[in-house]
């Protein structure tokens, strides 16, 4: 949500397109971890029920594993291009969004994998 924040204010004062790729990113990121979140998958229509383990797993995996390497692999790519003649606060930011996006690929192999595709698996 904190990167968000900062490339709505930074894209109002500067234009720079891969600023307008991360709020882009970070929105489908959010939204799809407020669905995790906020979507009861036990309850429901019968439906439901027999979808929503799939649906679940695909949030999980874009969320927290496919768009933060998209992110990363992109961002890497095209930093250096983007770089040139970027002010020094929105390169400190590029390479802060970097590191975010390590870490969050990093805690899905740690933290996440093992937790929730365990806890889907019993629950689900």
């Amino acid at each position: 949500m904190v990167p968000f924040l900062v490339c709505i204010f930074v894209e109002y004062h500067h234009l720079n397109p891969l600023i307008s790729f991360i709020r882009i990113s970070t929105s489908f990121c959010t939204f799809s971890s407020l669905i995790l979140m906020f979507v009861p998958w036990k309850k429901g229509p019968e439906c439901w029920t027999k979808i929503s383990a799939q649906i679940f797993t695909f949030l999980v995996y874009f969320s927290f594993l496919v768009l933060p390497f998209l992110n990363f692999m992109w961002i890497i790519i095209n930093l250096f291009y983007f770089m040139n003649g970027s002010p020094w606060y929105l390169q400190s930011f590029e390479i802060f969004f970097v590191v975010l996006n390590g870490c969050k690929i990093i805690e899905f192999f740690t933290t996440i994998r093992p937790f929730y595709i365990n806890e889907y698996k019993i629950y689900l």
